[in-house]
């Protein structure tokens, strides 16, 4: 048996067990649905699923945007931190740099602050 006989047989024991007429498609059935179309046209899948070919599109648009959101990376928040002004052997300057809401990195640097906006300048752009 090929794998849009399958899926076909399985959508159509779901049209036939559900519940009422406007009951939506279990997640599932669309992500075999979608998964198909890696083999063979949109056009296809939708006639031999008995789908229209509109509605496989948009959850195939769905799952790239999900799978996009998850894939992309969180740009670092980096804002200079100065700790109250006192004499004493404290760095001149510290930084911190949130990557996450649970990461933070915090630089101590004895340096010139004009060298240490430099470093977070840099840091802005690598992010």
């Amino acid at each position: 048996m090929n794998d849009l006989y399958k899926v076909g047989l399985l959508i159509s024991e779901w049209r036939q067990s559900k519940r009422y007429a406007g009951e939506k498609m279990p997640e599932n059935l669309w992500n075999l649905a979608c998964d198909l179309t890696k083999n063979h046209p949109i056009h296809v899948v939708a006639n031999e699923l008995k789908i229209t070919g509109t509605e496989l599109r948009r959850q195939l648009a769905k799952r790239q945007r999900s799978s996009q959101l998850e894939n992309k990376p969180q740009k670092p928040d980096v804002r200079p931190f100065s700790p109250p002004k006192h004499e004493s052997t404290q760095p001149q300057f510290i930084a911190e740099i949130f990557i996450q809401p649970n990461m933070t990195i915090r630089i101590h640097s004895s340096v010139a602050e004009k060298d240490l906006k430099l470093l977070l300048a840099l840091a802005r752009e690598v992010a």
